[in-house]
């Protein structure tokens, strides 16, 4: 018996062996792998380290990726720390949250659609001022949020636990891989990986392959590239990235 997606050569832009290309493999896809996102540490954690050992001046935490989440509990638990059970945390999808709740944190604010303006909308009613707002993330991020959280008068402190950078090393495997539409779909899983593939791949990719978009912000990268997304998914989830594929596919 085929599956829906046999005979599909699709390019994922990082994590290797992850979610995204088990579901798409199971949809009979041939999934590519060439990582366009590579994060290491910030160049400090005196920040994360300052404001994890003086939680006490926080009244809410907030993580805006899965990888903020693990980073700050990897440097919690080298530390000999916790977060602090007084804080309400926020995050802003549900698997985000679901690695607090794993680690034994309960989160009181993920909203409904996945991404910052959800969690803007959750704040919207609450008061904000001179609370304090912990924001462990990438160096370099949107700054939606942190302008709003400040406009409300937060008390914002920033401490950065990963940066992105871009593995020029895999810029020859990028290039080869794209020449002549040697693959039918790429998959995009935030504006990152829209920038560092381009800057990777040195042009557009060629217009025959269809483009794959885990949400509006990264359709709306696309589009900043001069891009079309072919697919941008609903929710805004691996799973609905891979179904948006599969059911584009299924009435092409």
């Amino acid at each position: 018996m085929s599956k829906p997606l046999e005979g599909r050569r699709i390019l994922l832009t990082r994590d290797p062996g992850g979610p995204l290309q088990k579901l798409l493999e199971g949809y009979g896809a041939e999934v590519v792998v060439i990582p366009v996102i590579e994060l290491v540490d910030p160049p400090s954690w005196q920040p994360f380290d300052t404001a994890a050992q003086d939680q006490s001046s926080f009244q809410y935490a907030l993580f805006t990726s899965k990888e903020g989440v693990a980073r700050s509990l990897a440097r919690l638990q080298r530390l000999r720390e916790t977060l602090s059970p007084h804080l309400t945390l926020a995050a802003v999808g549900s698997q985000t949250a679901k690695l607090l709740k794993q680690a034994g944190y309960p989160v009181r604010l993920v909203p409904t659609d996945f991404q910052a303006e959800g969690l803007m909308r959750l704040f919207e009613p609450l008061d904000l001022q001179s609370r304090g707002v912990w924001f462990p993330r990438a160096l370099e991020a949107r700054e939606d949020l942190t302008q709003f959280l400040s406009a409300r008068g937060a008390r914002l402190v920033l401490t950065p636990v990963y940066q992105n950078i871009i593995p020029y090393r895999f810029a020859p495997q990028i290039k080869k891989t794209l020449q002549a539409s040697a693959v039918d779909w790429i998959a995009f899983t935030s504006s990152s990986t829209v920038k560092n593939l381009l800057e990777l791949l040195g042009k557009k990719p060629h217009n025959q392959i269809k483009l794959a978009s885990i949400g509006k912000i990264t359709s709306s990268e696309l589009a900043q590239q001069d891009l079309t997304a072919t697919v941008t998914a609903q929710p805004q989830t691996l799973a609905g990235l891979a179904k948006a594929i599969l059911e584009f596919e299924h009435h092409a």
